[in-house]
């Protein structure tokens, strides 16, 4: 499990051979608020605002905000300068550029995943303590992992559930496809006294060759996962805490 968090000023921003995952603190202040909103784009900006919660609006700016100020410092570009597109499945990226990111957002975490020039995908999730899994499992879930499931004790179903939702949004969202992979068709290791692994890829046979699931650990009440291409050499940890100037 990967858990060795290092601070902002450790990193070089020079994409190299290793992938990055950032945590962002949702509970921005309004400063730290009102500068992220300032470098989205218009249609960002739009978008954030017809957000009916404020929290929701928030922790979207935050994220947003971000990605872009960590893509700036990767790319030496004013934050505001990037113009997103999206491929078939509503996956962004930059146009012309390498590098690639993907980013997830739970409660009053997130969490943004950079590459310097492969696929990468990365999920957290909240584990709600009155939120009964195991009737979504059997809807979604594989039946490997499902019999997994069962398996474990009442006590660690739950944290299994959160597990293989979180690996598996992780996959799905790697291959940038959504959705179009069924649940069902690949299954993930979900136990929480065994490796975290990709066990397999029916959808896709070569698949589980070709890529890494990786957990990452947060603190007890999140479940987190990165996957990345298997010839990815390492993966570093880091907070945002300080990369803002301000």
């Amino acid at each position: 499990m990967l858990s060795n968090w290092c601070e902002a000023a450790d990193s070089n921003f020079i994409p190299d051979q290793d992938a990055h995952i950032w945590s962002v603190d949702l509970a921005i202040p309004d400063p730290v608020y009102n500068l992220l909103f300032s470098v989205l784009h218009k249609e960002e900006q739009q978008r954030a605002e017809r957000f009916h919660f404020e929290r929701d609006r928030r922790a979207y700016v935050a994220v947003r905000g971000h990605v872009r100020f960590l893509l700036g410092r990767y790319l030496k570009r004013p934050p505001s300068d990037f113009m997103f597109s999206y491929n078939a499945y509503g996956k962004p990226f930059l146009e012309h550029e390498s590098i690639r990111f993907n980013v997830s957002h739970s409660k009053e975490r997130g969490l943004i995943a950079i590459d310097p020039s492969m696929e990468i995908g990365v999920d957290i999730e909240w584990m709600r303590p009155d939120f009964g899994g195991f009737k979504i499992a059997k809807r979604f879930f594989s039946e490997a992992e499902i019999n997994e499931l069962e398996a474990l004790s009442a006590e660690d179903r739950q944290k299994g559930f959160f597990n293989g939702w979180s690996r598996k949004e992780a996959y799905i969202k790697a291959r940038g496809k959504g959705l179009a992979i069924p649940l069902s068709k690949f299954s993930v290791r979900l136990s929480p006294h065994a490796e975290c692994a990709l066990l397999s890829t029916e959808h896709d046979p070569e698949a589980v060759r070709r890529f890494k699931l990786s957990a990452i650990q947060i603190d007890p009440h999140y479940a987190a996962a990165v996957v990345t291409n298997i010839n990815r050499k390492g993966i570093r940890l880091f907070r945002t805490n300080g990369l803002l100037p301000i």
